[in-house]
């Protein structure tokens, strides 16, 4: 395994440590706080996020064993509400989160260097996606889910 993907694994793997801190801290009713209409909550965000690692895994995946294969984008907004996740239990939804970040961290350990720049069809970005750059998106997104998180949570 090259330094890159280890290091990108044991980020992944910071992810639901990192959010499990934060749920930890919040009361439950700030966790489920809406700031604003169409907004999520703190508890939403988590599952989005676990949400996204799964997404982000499947569509390296599939650059990985199919030649450059159409990837689909998601409608975030429809899948945290499909799923449920301002109802969820906070620990159900936390042991997702690192079920999700585990799985994508082998993946991600598991690539051979020269994989790495096997690229996908991002339709919704309309843009061809190494994978690369489909580690260090959902990656360089954390910290910004971190502060919504927060932001949500200020009661």
């Amino acid at each position: 395994m090259a330094n890159e993907q280890a290091e990108w694994a044991a980020k992944i793997r910071e992810i639901p440590l990192t959010f499990g801190k934060l749920v930890a801290a919040t009361p439950e009713a700030a966790l489920r706080h809406r700031p604003a209409e169409g907004e999520w909550s703190p508890i939403e965000v988590v599952g989005h996020i676990a949400d996204k690692m799964e997404w982000w895994a499947e569509r390296v995946e599939r650059i990985t064993t199919e030649d450059a294969p159409e990837l689909e984008g998601k409608d975030q907004d429809a899948a945290v509400r499909d799923h449920a996740y301002q109802q969820a239990d906070p620990q159900t939804l936390l042991q997702k989160l690192t079920d999700s970040s585990e799985s994508f961290a082998k993946l991600v350990e598991s690539l051979p260097n020269p994989a790495l720049d096997l690229q996908g069809h991002h339709r919704g970005m309309k843009a061809m996606l190494t994978i690369r750059q489909c580690i260090e998106m959902p990656l360089g997104s954390i910290h910004e889910h971190l502060l919504q998180f927060q932001e949500a949570a200020a009661l």
